[in-house]
């Protein structure tokens, strides 16, 4: 079963019951189940009311606000969600500033970009965490974080 639910975020109980009376008997007792529905998340878009649609690659977001995915900044590789990732000779100051320069110390940008792709995907799941999980991923990530941007930028760019 394929269910989908398009609520403004809370808390609901959903009822099933076996309407089939030949089948039931009278002894199915209904089933509740409590579902919790979430806030659009950094990466996502609400295009409408109770909507929640990822950005694709090629696109991004960073306010959940927004009703369309913002298009990559020019020297920027965007994978979808929060994901801004600087090209080759290009530079950023943190892994979800859309603000892209070109590298005034060339030598210091020809690093693993790798490195960068795997720590904006990571700082993407996190964004759509909450709670101990998302307290547990930032540690993960805040000790990935120094080993990713020292492999990709490998000088200072002053």
């Amino acid at each position: 079963m394929n269910l989908k639910l398009r609520l403004h975020p809370g808390i609901y109980v959903i009822q099933y019951t076996l309407l089939d009376p030949i089948i039931s008997g009278g002894a199915v007792v209904p089933l509740n189940m409590s579902v919790e529905v979430r806030q659009c998340q950094p990466g996502e878009i609400t295009p409408g009311p109770n909507v929640c649609d990822d950005c694709l690659a090629g696109t991004y977001t960073l306010n959940p606000a927004n009703q369309t995915c913002d298009a990559c900044p020019v020297g920027a590789e965007c994978t979808g969600g929060t994901s801004i990732i600087a090209q080759l000779g290009m530079w950023h100051s943190a892994p979800q500033s859309n603000q892209i320069h070109k590298c005034p110390n060339a030598k210091a940008c020809e690093g693993d970009r790798s490195a960068v792709q795997g720590y904006a995907a990571s700082i993407s799941l996190l964004d759509r965490k909450s709670g101990a999980d998302a307290n547990a991923g930032a540690t993960a990530i805040e000790q990935q974080d120094s080993s990713s941007r020292t492999a990709a930028y490998m000088d200072l760019q002053c």
